[in-house]
């Protein structure tokens, strides 16, 4: 009853949260059907409360907004852009250059005026928040193109892939377009105050597996690895740490990637390596029913050297909770899931239990 009222309610501004025909949003469907008895806590600035029939559950939410983006390179610059700075944002297997000045899921519930990219939203607010006339976006997302203006669309190759691509201007001066690769269920559609921008966001998409920072499209299998000196999960000094951020979904298909600034990489390897080993304990039978298998949120990317080490990370779930290697076992922390999550700008939830 309660899904269809929001579904009813919500239903002229569906184009406005991201994941309304992807994976993302059928990830959450299958999160709400789960029984939990726990209580979830914030994650960030904002919260949702949602009750669920036979338990108590609250979700959390973050939509912190990345204004300093960790990496920023300059391509190609475009007519009208001299001097520009662009990065690289990947979602679903796909990846284009974004203004480096950009945030980051800045839309949807109490969205601004301000640019964004939009990827791997997660949890957010349900709300009738309208897109500002002025706004500039690009939306990676899957399934049903959102109904908006399309122009003649014309046929296009990525990366040998069929493609096709549309060009268009909106009635509030916008240059709209976007790029749809059926074949793999990936859209990027794109709206600016600026055809060179607009023309460069386009002109940049590739088809990425893995992307740009290592990630992988698709969730990769736990595999074991070479045990790392020091007996942590990880080698104790590390170049870079990526975080691969993946759906609840049978396909668990990349949502979102990131990469964390030094001074965070190096608290982070820390706290992997100190944490205590085995998994979190899962609840009592009565506290915690799941429909679901428990399956990786996150995969970690550690750079030491030329060697990378994968860790697979369970949090959103009340049992199989923990890291793992592919060889050595450890719990998670409330904390070190918040700085683990923190670069990636998305909302998540974490269940207030067994993390010690």
């Amino acid at each position: 009853m309660t899904e269809d009222l929001v579904g009813d309610t919500f239903r002229q501004q569906e184009h406005q949260v991201d994941g309304r025909h992807t994976e993302l949003g059928q990830g959450v469907r299958r999160k709400l059907a789960r029984r939990r008895a726990a209580k979830w806590w914030i994650a960030g600035g904002l919260t949702l409360a949602t009750t669920l029939a036979g338990s108590a559950a609250g979700l959390t939410v973050s939509r912190d907004h990345q204004q300093t983006p960790p990496q920023a390179r300059q391509p190609t610059t475009p007519p009208g852009t001299a001097a520009a700075l662009w990065r690289v944002e990947s979602s679903l297997g796909a990846q284009a250059e974004i203004p480096a000045g950009w945030g980051t899921n800045d839309f949807g519930c109490n969205m601004t005026a301000a640019p964004t990219v939009v990827r791997g939203q997660g949890s957010a607010h349900l709300c009738l928040t309208p897109e500002p006339p002025v706004k500039e976006v690009a939306i990676f997302g899957s399934g049903q193109l959102p109904q908006t203006p399309a122009g003649n669309a014309t046929r296009v190759t990525i990366n040998g892939v069929p493609a096709q691509r549309t060009s268009t201007t909106l009635d509030k001066g916008r240059y709209h377009g976007w790029i749809h690769v059926p074949s793999l269920d990936v859209y990027l559609v794109v709206r600016t105050l600026n055809q060179a921008t607009t023309d460069h966001i386009l002109d940049s998409f590739q088809i990425s597996d893995p992307d740009h920072l290592g990630c992988p499209a698709v969730r990769p299998p736990v595999t074991p690895q070479q045990t790392p000196p020091g007996g942590g999960l990880v080698p104790p000094a590390a170049n870079s740490v990526a975080v691969c951020r993946y759906a609840h979904t049978p396909k668990g298909r990349l949502e979102a990637s990131a990469t964390m600034a030094t001074k965070e990489a190096d608290s982070v390897v820390a706290a992997l390596n100190q944490a205590p080993q085995g998994r979190n304990p899962d609840p009592p039978p009565d506290r915690c029913i799941e429909t679901e298998r428990p399956a990786t949120d996150v995969v970690l990317l550690v750079t030491a050297g030329a060697k990378v080490t994968r860790v697979w990370i369970i949090f959103s779930y009340c049992t199989g909770r923990g890291m793992t290697n592919g060889v050595g076992q450890a719990t998670v922390s409330d904390d070190l899931i918040h700085a683990v999550m923190r670069p990636l700008k998305v909302g998540y939830a974490v269940p207030n239990g067994p993390a010690k």
